[in-house]
């Protein structure tokens, strides 16, 4: 009998062509790395032929890999498409729409596009998981969700992504703060002020440190907190400054407790996208969704 992969080890091999190592694509799995490295050889030897070469930088597809990649990223979209059919028909309207999101779309757009489905298609149940970023993107990459909104990242194989709308970092201060002044600041500047740091899993602490050593400074760090709203109270009690994405801040519209200021450097501005492993709507409550969203992004204020 002919060689036949199970739909788990392609599932498995398109994580870690993602990913490029077994460790890491063990992490995102939830598996012990030695155990999905013996599946994967698993499916070399089932099939003849190497899938990765292996060197001390990591892992690389081979050819063969390459092309394997492209038809099991097709069979997992396939997959997702049955298992949709029978949650939800395209008739009935009724369905479930698993999503992860992460914290800053949490704040802005999700909540009202989530009530406008709700008016629309009543039937169509919603199941979401708040994640960071690159977590939302394995969950998607891995199927565990339909739909993930997050920044724009690199890294993204086997992996589609539509913008949203535009996001600016900005510097967040109390009233009469010395750097309280009108408009854009330079990151440096922000630096001689302690800063409350947010760290939500993502990737903006991690950045604004990196470019503080770049410029041979540091971030003088007051308290580090876990979520934006314990961000927004204590620069409100004077703790420190902080920089946030512009689109956190419409969780809180018309807040007149601080004043705002863009980051003048390129690497301030940032989008939201919708992230997802097919291109077309696998069934008609994702489509919804999908619809909703697009909609609620271009009513949306610039941030």
């Amino acid at each position: 009998m002919a060689f036949r992969a199970d739909p788990r080890s392609l599932e498995l091999f398109c994580l870690v062509a993602q990913a490029g190592s077994f460790a890491r694509a063990a992490g995102q799995a939830h598996l012990d790395a030695t155990g999905l490295g013996r599946r994967i050889k698993s499916l070399e030897e089932g099939l003849g032929t190497l899938l990765f070469s292996r060197s001390p930088s990591g892992l690389r597809l081979t050819r063969s890999g390459e092309r394997l990649l492209q038809r099991a990223e097709e069979v997992n979209r396939s997959l997702d498409s049955i298992a949709h059919e029978i949650r939800g028909t395209p008739e009935d309207g009724y369905g479930t729409v698993r999503i992860a999101a992460n914290p800053s779309s949490m704040l802005s757009i999700l909540p009202e596009a989530f009530v406008a489905l709700r008016k629309t298609h009543p039937s169509i149940d919603i199941e979401l998981t708040e994640a960071a970023t690159p977590r939302v993107v394995e969950l998607c990459a891995c199927g565990v969700v339909d739909v993930g909104v997050g920044i724009s990242q690199s890294g993204t194989a086997g992996v589609y992504r539509v913008k949203l709308l535009d996001d600016h970092l900005v510097l967040i201060v109390p009233h009469g703060h010395p750097l309280a002044a009108a408009g854009p600041i330079p990151f440096e500047d922000t630096l001689t002020s302690p800063h409350v740091v947010t760290q939500v899993g993502g990737s903006l602490d991690a950045v604004l440190f990196r470019e503080a050593r770049r410029l041979r400074r540091s971030v003088r760090a007051a308290i580090t907190v876990q979520s934006y709203d314990c961000t927004f109270r204590m620069v409100e009690s004077g703790m420190g400054v902080a920089i946030v994405p512009a689109i956190a801040l419409r969780g809180f519209p018309g807040d007149a407790r601080f004043v705002h200021r863009k980051l003048l450097e390129p690497w301030a501005k940032r989008e939201l996208c919708i992230f997802s492993r097919w291109r077309t709507p696998p069934d008609s409550a994702v489509a919804a969704f999908h619809r909703t969203l697009l909609a609620h992004s271009r009513r949306a204020p610039p941030g």
